[in-house]
């Protein structure tokens, strides 16, 4: 291999981290990362002085990305449990109780650019509340068929983190976070979830500075692309798609500096 970055695609597949998790915040990172397993490949095309150096800057580059959307991934989760607390002191919800938890969620979601809406389903997956919704609109959603609904009626309490597929409320291409709710007994009171268009992510990206040919991709473990910065034409290039290079599946294929990672799922709403 010369001295000069070659002119071709060098795709670097990013870490990821699964700890034990005691507070809320650790599990956020970890539930990122578990549905991510954050494949970040980064193109360069540029002469650089030496492939080393290159290296380690893509790799530096992956690392700060990786960190930033995690870290946003940490507070969409407190909002959650945030949620999740007003939730269960309102209890039962009745229309005026509705209304209040609506108005507040929509004077925080500004501080939260990744999302573009929060919701709440009962426990027989009907949603009661959505953010998105205009005054006095309310439309007939249910989530009963949702894996991560399915799965937190069963009784698990954690962070999921799905997708991508198109929401059914604007039918973009989104990623669902999704937490249990429970009431003073401990018994399954329903969800209250949060709505993260892949295109929030894809402005996170085009912040960073990559060059004429810098390229970003994030992909779950399954390598199926939750976004590309930039983005390119055509329904083969979308988010949902698996269309990767050799070298990349060779990297996955061999995990070098990768943990342990888990998935959870596949919907959102």
């Amino acid at each position: 291999m010369g001295s000069e970055m070659p002119q071709s695609e060098l795709e670097v597949y990013g870490t990821s981290v699964v700890r034990k998790f005691s507070q809320p915040f650790v599990l956020a990172l970890m539930a990122f990362l578990a549905i991510s397993a954050l494949t970040i490949a980064v193109v360069w095309n540029e002469r650089k002085d030496s492939y080393a150096l290159t290296k380690v800057s893509v790799l530096n580059t992956a690392k700060v990305l990786a960190t930033q959307v995690e870290s946003s991934l940490e507070e969409i989760d407190a909002l959650l449990n945030v949620v999740a607390l007003r939730v269960k002191r309102a209890a039962p919800l009745q229309a005026d109780e509705l209304a209040t938890l609506q108005a507040q969620i929509q004077d925080e979601l500004p501080f939260y650019k990744l999302v573009a809406r929060v919701g709440v389903a009962d426990n027989t997956g009907r949603v009661v509340l959505n953010s998105g919704w205009r005054a006095g609109e309310k439309l007939v959603t249910s989530l009963k068929d949702r894996e991560y609904f399915k799965r937190a009626q069963a009784g698990e309490n954690i962070l999921f983190i799905e997708g991508p597929v198109r929401a059914k409320l604007d039918n973009q291409w989104s990623l669902a976070l999704a937490r249990r709710l429970e009431d003073e007994q401990g018994n399954f009171n329903g969800i209250v979830f949060a709505v993260v268009p892949v295109t929030a992510l894809g402005d996170v990206f085009g912040k960073i500075n990559l060059g004429s040919s810098g390229v970003i991709n994030l992909r779950t473990k399954e390598l199926v692309q939750v976004v590309r910065y930039p983005a390119l034409e055509g329904v083969e290039q979308e988010p949902g798609n698996r269309t990767v290079s050799h070298v990349l599946q060779q990297l996955v294929k061999n995990k070098p500096g990768c943990r342990k990672s888990r998935l959870y799922g596949n919907s959102t709403d």
